[in-house]
């Protein structure tokens, strides 16, 4: 699937999988920080910082994947 078309098929997917990606991201920061102290405030901390993290490594993939 080395193919233009294949390459623009793969690189629409992964733009809409990033949605899907940033929520898990931060679902799985949200539920670290939630283990760690229990506390809400650091519960959703955790959750920022798993999307922040999350979307910027997405991106850095789907840009590398670009060539």
């Amino acid at each position: 699937m080395t193919s233009r078309a294949g390459r623009r098929f793969l690189r629409v997917t992964g733009w809409l999988l990033t949605p899907l990606v940033v929520w898990a991201a931060s679902f799985l920061g949200g539920w670290v920080g939630a283990s760690i102290a229990g506390d809400l405030g650091v519960m959703v901390l955790g959750g920022v910082i798993g999307g922040t993290v999350g979307v910027a490594g997405w991106i850095w993939l789907m840009r590398r994947w670009r060539n």
